[in-house]
């Protein structure tokens, strides 16, 4: 009998009888695949799309073959209904006639897959004068960007593309025409666009003239 209880294994350890050491290998070893998983994360690669990850958005020149476009978005510079209400307003309509064939005009176009999402561009005014008209050698600024792309980024981007090209094409000035109460108002003034005046708009509310020096 004295033999046989010498051949028996030893019976594992009671939890009361393991020392706080022992009952801490499990956690440091959960602790250390924790901390291992963590580390592939962040060092996971990241995508520098201009939003989502699977959302690529690209720039290119504003192309006189875009007309049909800027009329599309001239709706939403302007805040109005159709594209058939911007027609049919003689001061809206001006803004997209004849896009790229009058002396003057350059802008942006902000591509996804090959389809335009948004675009800056400035005109220049002599004869006929924009909202935001301020002289004959200051372009006015016109900036709109689909709704389901808003909110992401792209009309920022547009807007520091746009100012960048009209450095490049000669121009010391950049003026627009704001409606206060649009968010738009505010980014303008973050890119150092300064109040010149304020008028009372074709719906009632204030519009803000504001010029930028480049």
């Amino acid at each position: 009998v004295q033999q046989l209880k010498q051949q028996q294994p030893n019976p594992p350890p009671q939890e009361s009888d393991l020392l706080p050491a022992d009952l801490m290998r499990p956690l440091g070893s959960t602790f250390r695949r924790l901390a291992y998983a963590r580390s592939r994360l962040q060092h996971r690669p990241r995508s520098f799309s201009c939003f989502e990850e699977e959302t690529q958005i690209t720039f290119r020149n504003l192309q006189v073959s875009d007309q049909e476009f800027v009329w599309k978005m001239l709706r939403y510079a302007a805040n109005e209904e159709s594209p058939a209400a911007v027609r049919a307003q003689i001061s809206i309509h001006k803004y997209a006639a004849s896009w790229g064939k009058i002396k003057g005009d350059f802008g942006i176009a902000a591509m996804e897959k090959g389809n335009p999402v948004g675009e800056a561009y400035g005109r220049l005014w002599h004869q006929e004068k924009g909202y935001g008209f301020v002289d004959e050698e200051t372009p006015e600024l016109v900036l709109a960007v689909l709704p389901s792309y808003q909110s992401k980024g792209i009309g920022t981007k547009l807007l520091t593309k746009v100012i960048s090209s009209a450095r490049d094409h000669g121009y010391s000035k950049l003026s627009l025409s704001v409606r206060s109460e649009l968010p738009a108002y505010h980014l303008y003034k973050r890119f150092g666009f300064a109040t010149v005046s304020a008028y009372e708009n074709r719906t009632g509310g204030t519009s803000i003239i504001m010029l930028k020096h480049l």
